[in-house]
């Protein structure tokens, strides 16, 4: 059950004993603690913070002394924000440090199949307005 039904579910039913409102709190509250261990999973990582809003997740990720906002897509385990999570790195710098070497100002750039064109922001923040970049989402 999701967190927003579980709570719809306890407060639908109205007034709660003081042991039934103390077993919610203290259920719940075993959740919310994963909160506190982010920090630890980002720290001495690109990861600078990570923001809570209305209906979306935001990493900032710090990318050659750049802030990169990231929203954070729900239904997707690979992403560069949960490769940083789950790994502590992002499994692409190699092939991103490749291209790199390899482009020179006036290029053109097909991002092709790209999700959120991480290839394509890098390349931006090194190369802006000296190449093309053609984005294929």
């Amino acid at each position: 059950m999701m967190l927003i039904d579980k709570r719809n579910s306890y407060l639908s039913v109205g007034e709660h004993k003081t042991d039934e409102k103390y077993w919610y709190t203290n259920e719940l509250f075993q959740v919310h603690q994963h909160l506190f261990e982010y920090p630890g999973l980002i720290k001495n990582t690109p990861v600078k913070k990570i923001e809570i809003n209305d209906g979306q997740v935001i990493f900032t990720i710090n990318n050659n002394g750049k802030d990169i906002l990231i929203s954070c897509d729900s239904r997707d385990a690979n992403s560069i924000s949960m490769s940083y999570l789950n790994f502590g790195v992002y499994d692409k710098v190699e092939e991103i440090s490749m291209i790199m070497k390899l482009l020179k100002p006036k290029d053109v750039v097909f991002d092709i199949g790209s999700n959120i064109g991480w290839y394509a922001i890098n390349i931006l923040l090194k190369y802006k307005g000296q190449l093309s970049i053609v984005l294929n989402l």
